[in-house]
């Protein structure tokens, strides 16, 4: 199946994501560049190989095993992908290019399991458009809702919801590294002088599981003796 509905998301995100990536490392301090490379990279891969992974229509007869271990083997690709890019450009210790390419398969295979369901409903394009849109908004949560978590400082899980919702959070404790406290999101987003915890990946692979889970149930083929002919 094509993917030239795909292909303008696919730019815009890539030229999104790039300047912002390239803002962060060169804003960064220098200690803080090559993580936030690496995480920019570990982004980027993830909602790229969701957008280019390849559709599985509705069959004539029910596999459903089938497009749940293609979705698996292509997120393991692009994680394996992902990594090595992450540790050739931001020389990275295999210790963390290892926990980068895990991650980055989990946030692939829950972006490319949404993108199959949603495009039962609105098609490959209007898929890609609607997770390119979550995902830079999940990405830019802390900015927006920063502020709103600053007026209950004492309510930890809220700050801690806020935080837990952007994917970055997800792969920066991968590479060891606190994006939220480094000096522009400080600015910015302002939640670093605050108490909160990155999510472990125990808690995003969980998560994963269970968006995967309810997303091949709602992308699963139709049998053809329910379909009401009436």
């Amino acid at each position: 199946m094509g993917h030239r509905g795909e292909w303008p998301a696919c730019l815009a995100v890539t030229l999104a994501l790039a300047a912002t990536g390239g803002f962060a490392v060169t804003a960064g301090e220098p200690p803080s560049a090559p993580p936030a490379l690496a995480l920019t990279v570990g982004a980027l891969c993830s909602l790229l190989g969701a957008l280019l992974a390849p559709r599985h229509p509705q069959p004539s007869t029910p596999h459903r095993a089938s497009p749940a271990l293609s979705r698996l083997c292509w997120s393991a690709l692009v994680g394996v992908t992902g990594a090595a890019a992450a540790a050739l450009l931001a020389a990275l210790p295999p210790r963390n290019a290892l926990s980068l390419g895990a991650g980055i398969t989990l946030l692939t295979l829950a972006l490319t399991t949404a993108a199959d369901a949603l495009g039962r409903r609105f098609g490959a394009s209007g898929a890609a458009a609607l997770v390119t849109a979550l995902f830079v908004t999940a990405c830019a949560t802390p900015l927006f809702l920063g502020p709103l978590a600053e007026l209950f400082p004492e309510r930890r899980w809220l700050l801690n919801a806020v935080v837990w919702v952007s994917p970055l959070s997800h792969l920066a404790p991968l590479l060891d590294f606190d994006y939220l406290r480094t000096p522009w999101f400080y600015e910015h987003a302002r939640l670093g002088g605050y108490r909160f915890g990155y999510p472990p990946l125990t808690a995003t692979a969980a998560a994963v599981a269970a968006l995967a889970a309810s997303c091949h149930w709602a992308a699963r083929p139709v049998h053809p003796e329910r379909i009401d002919h009436s």
